[in-house]
């Protein structure tokens, strides 16, 4: 029989069965759903099955209603736009964790089926869940941010009513922040960040040279593995991030100045970007920054220094910037608004709290008769009113931590 015929008949079978099917269907279904002998009937909620799909289903489908892909953060806070979700990576963690979550109220309330029941004490548990399983508060912290755009989704879209009280509710104004007071991991001397460049460029030399950006630089490492040859300037001592282009954080285009003792390492790095395939400095990005975190974490290992991940290569840059600001002699403040600029950072307060030494920044003492100056009195584990100039407050809502 020709080929032709037998593919014809195929389908004029599969046409036939395809209007038998649905009965089949919920013959299928009405077998599986049957109960055993001696056991009540279960309603068809109970197999997940409800008009609306799996919980999960749900707030993934409120989620991509804010989803707006190609978005910068930058240009949303200049027009005042509020509760979007522009990157895919950033839409992929909050769905993934939506989806923990649902997982989680539908073992601890089974009787939650729909989107609209879920109530603020499932969301506190299970952040509770998280923290009583060893997360840690990073982490913590990161699915609480991610249930609150969850709310907010819902908020948009109808699904709870703006009188509904918020899943995870903010503290009040005036507070202050525990986490404030947490010792935060400090940074590396300069010769343990010297020790560990030297151990990971052995082993992978691509890992290497991003560590040596962050200690020169200051910068992040999306933003040190997505650098091109262009956006170095060796004559000028700049490096230029373009915003989205170098992964920056918020999409927030800066300028990092240097030192001409770096001179040579940034003319090494724009010759490597200028002769590589798409003008990047490294290849396989992607998996550039978990490998490299990865081999940082093995050399503290092996040369038995205090394991302080990448991040604290970016806090030995500012200790270095401050302590050179301060040498030229300007005052305290001044000089931690000029660190900030170079990392990228809208509020002093956070470069002061999370990333400089207490020593660097406690006041100096003085003799009994003596006062201390104005630009001095900053007190490193306490922020007071008096320490945030007018010009620090409209900075200080748009928070850029990172």
């Amino acid at each position: 029989m020709d080929s032709g015929i037998e593919a014809n008949q195929a389908s004029l079978m599969r046409s036939s069965l395809d209007a038998q099917r649905p009965e089949e269907k919920e013959g299928r279904n009405a077998e599986r759903s049957a109960p055993l002998p001696g056991q009540p009937a279960l309603p068809s909620e109970a197999f997940g099955r409800n008009k609306h799909g799996s919980l999960g289903y749900q707030m993934e489908n409120a989620l991509k209603k804010i989803f707006h892909p190609g978005h910068r953060r930058h240009h949303d806070k200049r027009l005042h736009r509020k509760d979007v979700i522009r990157g895919i990576t950033t839409m992929r963690g909050i769905v993934g964790d939506a989806y923990q979550f649902a997982h989680y109220v539908r073992v601890g309330w089974p009787e939650v089926h729909d989107l609209e029941q879920v109530v603020p004490a499932m969301a506190q548990s299970f952040l509770d869940d998280l923290a009583a399983r060893g997360r840690s508060e990073g982490r913590v912290k990161c699915a609480a941010g991610r249930l609150r755009k969850l709310d907010a989704a819902c908020r948009k879209t109808g699904v709870f009513s703006e009188e509904a009280p918020a899943l995870l509710p903010y503290r009040p104004r005036g507070t202050k922040r525990s986490t404030l007071r947490v010792p935060r991991r400090g940074a590396y001397t300069e010769e343990e960040a010297q020790r560990i460049i030297e151990s990971v460029s052995a082993r992978c030399g691509e890992a290497g040279r991003v560590l040596e950006l962050m200690w020169a630089a200051g910068l992040r490492v999306s933003e040190a593995v997505y650098l091109r040859g262009l956006d170095i300037d060796p004559r000028n001592l700049t490096i230029t991030l373009q915003g989205a282009v170098n992964h920056a954080k918020g999409g927030r285009p800066r300028v990092i100045r240097l030192t001409p003792e770096y001179q040579d390492l940034l003319e090494r790095m724009r010759r490597l970007g200028l002769e590589g395939p798409d003008g990047h400095l490294f290849s396989l990005r992607r998996r550039l920054r978990e490998r490299m975190r990865a081999r940082v974490k093995w050399a503290c290992r092996l040369l038995g220094i205090e394991p302080r991940g990448s991040h604290g290569f970016r806090k030995t840059f500012a200790n270095r910037e401050f302590q050179r600001e301060r040498s030229t002699g300007i005052p305290m403040r001044a000089a931690m608004r000029k660190v900030s600029q170079q990392l990228g950072h809208n509020r002093v307060s956070v470069v002061r709290l999370h990333y400089l030494d207490p020593k660097l920044v406690q006041p100096a003492r003085r003799g009994a008769g003596e006062s201390a100056r104005p630009d001095e009195l900053v007190d490193p584990a306490r922020p007071s009113e008096a320490a945030f100039g007018s010009g620090e407050r409209s900075g200080a809502e748009g928070r850029s931590n990172g």
